[in-house]
């Protein structure tokens, strides 16, 4: 596909003389593709035309309005960004892997279905409860290698980390793989019975290293595959999970995006905190006296978040754009709550808290138990923050 830029409105796109060619032209305005078949040659050509303005990402408009949040009882503020132009879509990609491309790899920017899980660690009050719990891991990821295509057929290393290995692990999680391929790993799951059947396949993507004090994140994403396929494969998943012992929640994407306003329909709850020592301490009393537990570290575009006065995020000098940092996560060790901290250059965080709507569903048990979580988690912000001051 050619890729030629059109400078001025008086622009003229060229068409082909040749009477035996078949030309079709698709506008979306800003961008232009001339679609030529000649049967002759038996080939297409594709000539995209595009305007050099949408190529400005910085023609954004910030759309802010407030929700209501039932987790607080509130109207919570929500930032949703819409832009003038949308990145260029590589259509020609999709086309080959909806046709069979063998490497069946979805890119930075590709639409496609996906449902995530993250398996949540047990409580230990000894090695041996530890060394268990590893063990039923081991036996879920024999499962996962059974999973892999035939002609692929490779041993997937998980790197497993105990207490007992002098290993700080942060754990890189799926939500960081468009910035790092060794964060995570990839492999694809035939959804066919038979070759007579029609083409169907998922990736599942995985963390790539197995820590017995963080969530381990499993993702099933698809394009060329129907819904009762998939259902199966997820059904497998949690009937093995359960079979093992072992813990598997549904999370939204919001828990894996950079973006925490990434659903316009749902509102987080943001907390900031402005002095060091107190995020330090309340971060460590999480973990401790609250139930949460790691969910890794998550690039997040703390862009939406400056409304909040003091905060001051890395810039990208030649752009002035604000950088993605890392930001650590939590999850109550019942699935219900996540909370995200987003530290800025000096040394305050913000908090942002949102319910797990896939786990939560329309139970009102674990609607009531979101609820109780976060007014402690709040009270215990609040309370913090008021001995400071």
């Amino acid at each position: 596909m050619k890729n030629q830029s059109i400078s001025s409105a008086s622009t003229r796109i060229p068409y082909l003389n040749n009477e035996n060619t078949i030309q079709h032209t698709l506008s979306m305005g800003h961008r232009i593709q001339v679609l030529s078949y000649n049967p002759t040659s038996d080939s297409v050509e594709v000539v995209q035309y595009y305007s050099d303005d949408s190529l400005n990402v910085k023609v954004t408009q910030a759309y802010n309005f407030m929700m209501w949040c039932p987790l607080n009882g509130k109207y919570s503020k929500v930032v949703q960004t819409f832009t003038k132009f949308s990145r260029e879509y590589r259509w020609n990609e999709v086309d080959n892997l909806i046709c069979g491309d063998p490497d069946k790899a979805f890119s930075e920017g590709t639409r496609f279905r996906r449902l995530g899980f993250a398996i949540i660690p047990d409580r230990f009050s000894n090695m041996a409860q530890e060394q268990e719990y590893v063990g039923k891991f081991q036996r879920l990821l024999e499962y996962l290698n059974k999973l892999q295509q035939k002609d692929l057929q490779q041993k997937m290393e998980i790197k497993i980390i105990t207490s007992m290995e002098d290993v700080k692990d942060k754990g890189p999680t799926i939500g960081t793989n468009r910035l790092g391929k060794n964060t995570v790993k990839r492999f694809v799951v035939d959804l066919r019975k038979s070759k007579r059947d029609n083409y169907a396949w998922m990736e599942m993507v995985l963390d790539s290293s197995f820590s017995t004090n963080r969530t381990f994140k499993i993702n099933f994403q698809w394009l060329v595959a129907s819904a009762s396929k998939v259902e199966a494969q997820v059904q497998l998943l949690q009937r093995r999970c359960t079979q093992y012992g072992l813990k598997l929640v549904n999370i939204p994407h919001a828990s894996i995006s950079a973006d925490v306003f990434v659903n316009p329909f749902f509102a987080p709850i943001v907390i900031p905190v402005r002095d060091k020592h107190i995020s330090i301490s309340l971060e460590s009393t999480i973990s401790n006296a609250l139930d949460f537990v790691s969910d890794g570290e998550i690039f997040t575009d703390p862009s939406h978040l400056q409304h909040i006065d003091g905060f001051v995020f890395p810039v990208v000098p030649r752009f002035f754009l604000v950088k993605k940092v890392l930001a650590r996560q939590f999850v109550h060790r019942s699935g219900v709550i996540f909370v995200r901290l987003i530290t800025d250059e000096k040394g305050w965080t913000i908090f942002v808290i949102f319910q797990n709507r896939r786990h939560i569903g329309s139970d009102s048990d674990k609607e009531q138990l979101a609820r109780d979580v976060f007014l402690k988690l709040n009270r215990l912000i609040m309370e913090s923050t008021n001995n400071a001051s």
